[in-house]
């Protein structure tokens, strides 16, 4: 019987990173990541080439050194989002009356990412886009201003409306346009958020950077990930319907 084989681009969620230390800052993988397992647990192999930092951008550059081989993969995982929406906060810091940007402006991400999922389904496979784990925001605002003055600080804090919270509703809008492309796309999607909005206090779930998934949270990717993959792989067939975005 042939073996499913699926390939993954992304960011560090995707690959599976947690912190390993916060000072000073390290980052490390578990020895088994949550594609290995699922992979494992479903019996089908997972290619994972996501990169930690990864933009949209930088993750159709790596797509685009694999583009040989995306053929030879019957599904390709994308999630990205998390570092899209991020914003150089040192400028906020130091500038807060000026207008900031996010690294990729909604639009453009849409845009984008539409052309990404076309040029996956031209070259003959199917995508599948991971939706994206929360961000916390009061573990992300210290995070974020931890090597920043007081004013700094303070600064990025006025600058967010006088609360963290804005990271992470900011965060979720990536989300919620995301899984609209999905549906207008037809692509399948595997939800790794609902599992943590699910617990009381999904924080607990994250590293101490509000960003990364801790062990805990990493079981929580492992049972989304095998369960979402084991329904499209039982009911779904790979869509080859194009739309009409040009790459």
């Amino acid at each position: 019987m042939k073996t499913i084989k699926i390939c993954a681009f992304g960011d560090s969620v995707m690959k599976g990173t947690i912190v390993e230390s916060m000072n000073p800052l390290q980052y490390t993988l578990p020895q088994m990541t949550f594609t290995d397992i699922a992979a494992q647990k479903l019996g089908i192999q997972i290619d994972n080439y996501a990169r930690f930092g990864s933009t949209l951008a930088t993750g159709e550059k790596i797509l685009i050194r694999h583009i040989a081989a995306i053929p030879q993969y019957d599904y390709i995982l994308l999630k990205f989002g998390g570092n899209d929406c991020d914003y150089h906060w040192e400028a906020i810091a130091a500038e807060p009356e000026r207008v900031h940007h996010p690294f990729t402006p909604l639009t453009e991400f849409m845009l984008e990412y539409e052309k990404l999922v076309n040029k996956i389904r031209l070259l003959g496979s199917s995508p599948i886009i991971i939706s994206l784990t929360p961000v916390e925001p009061q573990k992300y605002f210290r995070h974020i201003t931890r090597n920043l003055s007081e004013s700094g600080r303070q600064n990025v804090l006025e600058w967010l409306g006088g609360t963290p919270n804005f990271i992470s509703e900011w965060h979720e809008m990536y989300n919620i346009k995301l899984m609209e492309l999905a549906v207008r796309l037809g692509i399948p999607v595997i939800d790794i958020t609902s599992p943590f909005y699910s617990k009381p206090a999904y924080g607990e779930m994250l590293c101490e950077d509000g960003i990364h998934p801790n062990l805990e949270g990493q079981k929580l990717l492992t049972s989304a990930l095998y369960d979402g993959l084991g329904n499209i792989l039982s009911s779904a067939k790979p869509v080859s319907g194009i739309s009409p975005v040009i790459c």
